[in-house]
């Protein structure tokens, strides 16, 4: 059994935790509380490991993790989300001791992480964990040529993404400006720009008007427009 205090934080409409999930985890000392009695003055003190389930990763909730994860350098928070926005991934994935799983996912998978954890690894590497996925609109320009294209992000990691389009033929070394809206606040018009390299592109020959796929990595440079 794994003796250490663990705090669970359900987000409301979300569900409990699967129970076989918690069995599984075997642990010793495990409080429950809804995300509504989490206060401005919460205090983590006495916690090793911090869960947080929820349907969508939004900033409301951000508010709240961000702050608290860089007071609790003693604890390890671990996000359990369905959904996960490219924008809400990028703020948690800064953090040392913050880690964001997406929902289903195997109880095997969650038990490697904590176990990390209680050995005292450092678990900010993000590329051990499964890319991101997703659906969300992007607009990008090719630098090349100055197109404009609308695409479609279906996943992501922390270092690139994978994008449909239609009707543009893009080259492998085609650099990018990848512009996404802010899906949680779109009235705030606030726009991420990440520059990116196209380092794979997927054909579909014979097949007119059907979306095409494209790899792509993200360069450093990032910046809100």
């Amino acid at each position: 059994m794994n003796r250490c205090n663990v705090l669970i934080i359900e987000a409301e409409h979300t569900g409990p935790i699967p129970e076989d999930l918690l069995l599984s985890l075997n642990f010793s000392n495990v409080k429950k509380i809804l995300f509504s009695e989490v206060h401005t003055a919460f205090e983590t003190v006495g916690y090793d490991i911090i869960l947080f389930h929820c349907e969508n990763l939004n900033e409301q909730q951000l508010q709240w993790l961000l702050p608290l994860s860089r007071k609790s350098q003693h604890s390890q928070f671990l996000i359990l989300s369905h959904q996960i926005s490219i924008h809400a991934y990028r703020n948690v994935a800064t953090m040392n001791n913050l880690i964001t799983i997406q929902m289903p996912s195997t109880n095997q998978l969650i038990q490697k992480v904590l176990n990390e954890f209680l050995s005292g690894t450092i678990l900010n590497d993000q590329t051990k964990f499964p890319r991101f996925i997703t659906d969300e609109p992007v607009r990008m320009i090719v630098m090349e040529t100055g197109l404009l294209i609308p695409t479609r992000m279906r996943n992501y990691s922390m270092g690139g993404a994978y994008l449909e389009y239609k009707g543009i033929s893009l080259r492998v070394g085609h650099t990018l400006k990848v512009n996404l809206m802010n899906q949680e606040n779109i009235s705030a018009k606030k726009v991420l720009q990440l520059d990116a390299r196209v380092v794979w592109v997927k054909q579909e020959p014979g097949r007119k008007g059907r979306a095409c796929g494209i790899g792509i990595q993200f360069l450093e440079n990032e910046r809100a427009a």
